[in-house]
């Protein structure tokens, strides 16, 4: 049995707000309600059920909570060492391994909360009863250890192919952006039914698919309008647009003006944004 100093392992009971420890490192078990955290400049929305893995050298704020039920186990950074390697491997990797895509929060499948609300509930008991940590406990926080590190590799696999298809997507609008593409010819080639790759897309960009061709259109008309003295017919059918009225709707739509005073304006040499203003006053 693993000997341990007495309260090495602290637990927090639900409360109301949400507090993050700053003396230890620790694990929280959000089970419930919704809060807005601080994480190392990182602004991180979390809702139940999730873990949050905070550090003693984090800067760590609840912004906001609402209605939060949550479990926090406090320990001191050289009790998963004691614990085993494995033990220690999982919390090198959920407290010490921070990038783009992990900040210490790791949302927990609903199938899985059931199990996770057990062991956390049963090791706050314990350790009630007993500071010194039973065995049980030991054991229980040794699992929960393992459980977060597996869905944290599970979360950052989904999100890294969610990475991988958002480059590939935009790479695909841009190589056929001046061609008269659909959304059904993006799903088509992506194999995705329309609604998942639409809400997809706005998830990543704000912006439904057609909105970001034509923006991107937009900007490539208006590289040529300043450019080049190409025609604006010519330049709207050459930047994909179906009819030079469609894309004059659009262009005033986004710029306040239309493609002929944009060129005039730019040869002008003249701030946009003052054209802008003194077009939409007039107006």
């Amino acid at each position: 049995m693993v000997e341990l100093m007495e309260k090495t392992l602290i637990p927090s009971y639900p409360d109301l707000p949400l507090e993050l420890p700053e003396a230890a490192n620790s694990l929280v078990y959000l089970d419930k309600g919704t809060a807005v955290l601080d994480l190392n400049g990182h602004v991180c929305h979390i809702s139940g059920p999730s873990f949050v893995c905070v550090t003693r050298g984090d800067h760590a704020h609840v912004l906001y909570s609402y209605r939060v039920e949550a479990y926090t186990f406090s320990f001191e950074s050289r009790l998963p060492e004691q614990l085993g390697s494995e033990s220690e491997e999982a919390a090198a990797r959920l407290f010490d391994n921070r990038d783009d895509l992990y900040h210490g929060v790791i949302p927990v499948p609903s199938e899985s909360c059931y199990i996770l609300r057990d062991t956390v509930k049963r090791m706050a008991v314990l350790l009630q009863d007993d500071p010194s940590i039973q065995k049980e406990a030991v054991d229980s926080f040794v699992s929960l250890l393992a459980t977060a590190d597996a869905l944290r590799e599970s979360f950052l696999s989904q999100a890294n192919r969610h990475v991988s298809l958002r480059t590939k997507v935009l790479d695909y609008l841009q190589q056929h952006l001046f061609e008269p593409l659909t959304i059904d010819d993006v799903c088509k080639h992506f194999g995705f039914n329309r609604l998942y790759i639409t809400n997809l897309f706005r998830k990543w960009t704000g912006q439904g698919i057609r909105e970001y061709l034509v923006d991107e259109r937009i900007q490539a008309a208006k590289r040529l309008l300043s450019s080049t003295s190409q025609p604006v017919d010519d330049i709207a059918k050459k930047c994909g647009f179906s009819t030079s009225s469609y894309f004059a709707r659009q262009f005033h739509l986004r710029e306040g003006c239309s493609p002929t005073q944009y060129r005039a304006h730019c040869h002008e040499g003249k701030p946009l944004s003052l054209y802008k203003t003194d077009n939409s006053s007039g107006m």
